[in-house]
């Protein structure tokens, strides 16, 4: 009975070491998670395999936005030429908040691996050497976190982690690779499916209901007015630091060129509206392209109201997040008011590039503007 006891106390002793041991490790960052990563050029393609690992003891739930874990919806990589960096030429997606269905389990000491084709989003124009870098962050949540507050879930504080994985390759034959998607998509506007707006140039509109299209166009003719309504109001003011941080003159001439860019765009180009295209997801509000004419909406947009309010979004609120990233080449850093907010207190540098800041300056602007 003595040696059973003994034996007892010793198994705890070693699991508490264990546990010790894992914390420690945490704290300096190497825990709980790990990322391994490959390249390789496969014929016509640039391939990339991904895996994170579970070094822990305990299950977590990891969100699949921003990562290879969701294909390549988002610049979570860089790739370089000869210290180059190229244009992600990929998808800018806006999602809805974090539902339970953008979480995958990975059991402690288990792993998952998800393979991309990097030419998807990327255009490699060269033989020669090129290096390619994960740059994105990884958020997750404990088992019983994520299962205790699923109720919750879009409020949640998620734990995150940073990777820096590179991969050196040498490519040939690149003049043979497929183009990125953006670059194989074909679009056609028929004449009667174009609506000249009064302050910007026109729209055109490529599927949806009658009640769709005229929605749309609704939220689409307050768009030029309202970028130079935002644009004339950046100054050293609250309204700014709220959503983009600390003043100073580089970075609110940063804002007024996003917002110029956003006029200027739909004045001198015809914007199209492309309606539910078939890979639109559940929880999509919609996606554009850098440099883009196009903005594709999906089901979530369209149970929005039409015009900016205080609480929740808005059709012309997500336009202007779209046509930020299309003509203002934003990013998506943070979304959601309570991440944005944090995002221009701690690193302003960003907000000034974050499409997600760029709706709420120019609703909140709006509201000014009213008053006045």
């Amino acid at each position: 009975k003595e040696h059973f006891e003994a034996m007892i106390i010793i198994m705890k002793t070693m699991i508490s070491l264990l546990y010790l041991i894992a914390s420690i490790t945490y704290v300096l960052g190497e825990w709980p998670l790990s990322l391994d990563m490959g390249c390789s050029q496969f014929v016509t393609q640039v391939v990339c395999s991904f895996q994170f690992k579970n070094l822990a003891m305990e299950d977590f739930y990891l969100l699949k936005r921003n990562t290879p874990l969701e294909g390549l919806l988002s610049p979570f990589i860089a790739v370089k030429f000869n210290d180059d960096a190229l244009a992600y030429e990929g998808r800018y997606v806006y999602q809805g908040p974090p539902t339970k269905d953008d979480f995958i389990l990975i059991r402690a000491g288990e792993s998952i691996e998800k393979i991309i084709q990097v030419n998807d989003a990327f255009f490699f124009s060269f033989d020669g050497s090129y290096s390619i870098e994960y740059t994105g962050n990884l958020h997750y949540l404990s088992k019983y976190s994520f299962e205790a507050g699923i109720s919750k879930i879009r409020n949640m504080e998620l734990k995150e982690i940073s990777f820096s994985k590179s991969i050196s390759l040498e490519l040939e034959r690149v003049s043979s690779f497929s183009a990125p998607n953006q670059f194989r998509e074909e679009i056609e506007v028929k004449e009667e499916d174009i609506v000249h707006v009064e302050s910007c140039s026109s729209a055109g509109f490529i599927g949806g209901t009658q009640g769709e299209r005229e929605n749309t166009t609704k939220a689409h003719k307050e768009l030029c007015d309202g970028s130079i309504n935002a644009l004339d109001r950046v100054r050293r003011d609250r309204l700014y630091r709220k959503w983009f941080g600390r003043y100073s003159r580089r970075r609110a001439y940063r804002v007024k060129e996003v917002y110029w860019a956003i006029e200027n765009g739909l004045y001198y180009y015809n914007a199209t509206y492309f309606i539910r295209p078939f890979d639109c997801q559940p929880n999509w509000y919609g996606y554009t392209y850098y440099g883009s004419d196009i903005v594709y909406l999906c089901d979530l947009f369209f149970e929005d109201p039409v015009y900016c309010r205080r609480d929740g979004g808005s059709m012309e609120a997500t336009l202007i997040h779209e046509w930020s990233h299309a003509f203002g080449y934003t990013e998506d850093y943070a979304s959601g008011e309570r991440d944005v907010k944090r995002l221009a207190r701690k690193y302003p540098w960003k907000a000034v590039n974050n499409g997600e800041s760029y709706e709420f300056y120019y609703c909140r602007a709006k509201e000014y503007k009213d008053i006045n």
